[in-house]
């Protein structure tokens, strides 16, 4: 099987048949607040202003973190034990997050060491990582987890056969890693390959490079970070599975990698192996906040409205239909008050500046949070 066919396949879990949770929370007279959002395969976790963590979805390996064996989906929101939460992170088959005290946590699956506890033993709730408080911010990839700590130190754990962990090696790594000596101001985990952006606004990507996804001219895999063209003046940065899009300080936003459905946004659909800059076609050079989906990508203009592109077919371009888009389309409310955009295997969500938390697209395990397993093609609320 090629690198390329079990990079897509990766990111897709077997769905089984399931059972659902019936102590679903009522519906709320006023919208639920939330502080931010995370998309992962099948599942998706939010922080509500209170700073309390909720979790949706599938949980095929522990993934919701509520203690509970796989046949069990959440289809919405269900409160995440008793702490308080300031940033978290859904990936594949497992999440993490950041308490208020800086301390880190993971759970879910935990195959290679992605749990980042020393072991290969996955968990259904939320684990400590290491004795530190001080991590700032989290990514969790497919089978891999990057973070960084106040003094933006850069860590990587987990899977590693392709160079995504950065280290130098293609060893799995069970315990946080320390990459190289550059500091970070973000950084994301995709699939099989992982992007940052250092405090001095360079861009770097590195890991499986089948498709391009590292913008590096090639198509060869880089076991420590390289180096994404001349420029640094990089903003943000957004990997997923075969492609990355990141944003420059002068709101220019670009994409490179697979697009075969439109997910670089340039009006084509050929693989770019390079940064190449979205199309034209909605305010261009106004863009903010990027987001690379499975097969789409969504942004935020510095207006707040929102735009995606790419594949369409279970409405993850939230534009009320669901035909694929190779440049981007604005979102069918016309919202102009969009803060964030997150984006998922096949769906999406997305915070307004009322802190109203909305998600749209694919739906098969509950990750709309919604109370139901329908898709829909357009922003809806979640409470």
């Amino acid at each position: 099987m090629s690198k390329l066919l079990k990079a897509l396949l990766s990111a897709a879990l077997t769905i089984g048949s399931v059972a659902l949770l019936t102590a679903a929370p009522a519906q709320a007279t006023t919208p639920r607040s939330w502080l931010q959002a995370s998309t992962g395969t099948f599942h998706t976790c939010a922080i509500r202003s209170d700073h309390t963590l909720y979790c949706w979805g599938g949980n095929f390996s522990g993934e919701l973190g509520l203690g509970l064996g796989p046949s069990a989906t959440a289809l919405s929101p269900t409160k995440i034990g008793t702490g308080t939460w300031s940033q978290v992170s859904a990936g594949s088959a497992g999440t993490c997050a950041i308490t208020t005290t800086h301390k880190l946590y993971c759970w879910g699956g935990n195959a290679h060491g992605e749990i980042g506890n020393g072991s290969t033993v996955g968990r259904t709730t939320p684990r400590r990582v290491g004795t530190s408080s001080a991590w700032s911010r989290v990514s969790s990839g497919s089978q891999h987890v990057c973070a960084l700590n106040t003094t933006h130190k850069l860590y990587c754990w987990g899977y590693n056969a392709n160079g995504e962990l950065g280290d130098g090696t293609q060893t799995d790594r069970l315990t946080p890693k320390h990459i190289g000596s550059v500091l970070w101001s973000s950084v994301t985990a995709g699939n099989l390959h992982t992007c940052g952006v250092t405090t001095a606004h360079k861009l770097y990507c590195w890991g499986y490079n089948g498709t391009g996804q590292l913008g590096l001219h090639d198509t060869t895999d880089r076991k420590s970070p390289r180096r994404v063209g001349a420029l640094a003046d990089w903003s943000n940065v957004s990997a997923a599975a075969n492609h990355s899009c990141a944003v420059r300080s002068n709101h220019t936003a670009y994409c490179w990698g697979y697009n075969n459905n439109g997910a670089i946004g340039d009006g084509t659909t050929s693989i770019r192996l390079t940064p190449t800059r979205l199309s034209s076609e909605f305010d261009a050079d106004r863009w903010g906040q990027i987001t690379a989906g499975a097969g789409a990508s969504c942004a935020i203009q510095t207006n707040h409205r929102l735009g995606c592109w790419g594949y369409n077919g279970h409405g993850e371009l939230g534009n009320g239909t669901t035909t694929t888009s190779l440049v981007p389309l604005q979102e069918s409310h016309h919202y102009s008050d969009w803060a964030s955009v997150t984006g998922g295997f096949n769906y999406a969500c997305g915070l307004r500046s009322t802190k109203h938390l909305y998600c749209w697209g694919s739906n098969n395990e509950g990750e709309l949070g919604n109370g139901g397993t329908s898709p829909t093609s357009t922003a809806t609320l979640v409470n």
